[in-house]
């Protein structure tokens, strides 16, 4: 076995979250030579869900070297519902714990330092799309969104009419889900980022279900559609490509 390259994957895999146990049986594979093999822990969370990891090692073609590629990741609900299995690369550019993956599944996005392809860093935002499946691996995976891409924060807060508490922002930015006032209605709603559609996930506080198309209208704060606001959007975008105010 190389031990400087065990070292490595050793402190990588303690630093993103896995288990000893875990650790234990991909040195135990390692050391046998196993070219490509993938490890399994399941773990119960402290609100009863059930986290199930897998981690993906791959040998080098030549030499001993081992690199933890990728991992995949389903949460299951106390009531038995699976969410979306879910793959996460392993970049030193965009390098995420488990508890982190844990609360973007379930809802959220996390702003973050993150290195560009020049190794430069910059603060964007971890998040899943599910609109868009890994080809590869048939599943949604947890991306880097760049400040370019134009999703903030603050600008998705201000669509809807839900007040937040004080550090409710800063508390979005690091994937919480945070409870909001409904200005118009006076309910409790939970909001949390959705950076691949520039918008806020919704919930109603006292069931956690989604808010419907129709709910989240009434709670606008421009009073537009969301299709509407896309709508025009694209319009201004079009404009601007051309010159035009």
């Amino acid at each position: 076995m190389n031990m400087k390259n065990w070292n490595f994957l050793e402190r990588q895999m303690k630093d993103i979250g896995f288990q000893p146990e875990t650790i234990a049986q991909v040195k135990i594979n390692i050391s046998e030579g196993i070219p490509n093999f993938t490890a399994r822990e399941q773990v119960e969370l402290k609100d009863g869900d059930v986290r199930v990891t897998k981690p993906n090692l791959t040998k080098a073609k030549e030499g001993d070297m081992y690199w933890l590629n990728n991992y995949s990741q389903t949460l299951i609900s106390e009531q038995g519902r699976k969410v979306n299995e879910t793959l996460v690369y392993v970049d030193k550019s965009h390098n995420l714990t488990l508890d982190e993956v844990t609360k973007i599944q379930r809802g959220a996005g996390i702003e973050r330092e993150m290195l560009d392809k020049q190794q430069n860093p910059y603060i964007g935002w971890s998040a899943i799309d599910e609109r868009k499946i890994n080809p590869k691996h048939g599943i949604a995976e947890v991306k880097p969104f760049h400040p370019n891409f134009g999703f903030s924060a603050e600008a998705a807060v201000k669509q809807y009419a839900i007040a937040l508490p004080e550090d409710g922002l800063e508390r979005l930015r690091q994937g919480e889900r945070v409870k909001g006032i409904g200005e118009h209605d006076g309910k409790e709603y939970l909001v949390a980022v959705n950076p691949p559609v520039k918008s806020l996930f919704i919930w109603h506080a006292d069931s956690n279900v989604a808010l419907t198309k129709n709910e989240r209208q009434e709670l606008r704060a421009d009073g537009m559609t969301e299709g509407e606001k896309a709508s025009n959007a694209q319009s201004q975008r079009s404009r601007q490509s051309v010159g035009m105010p």
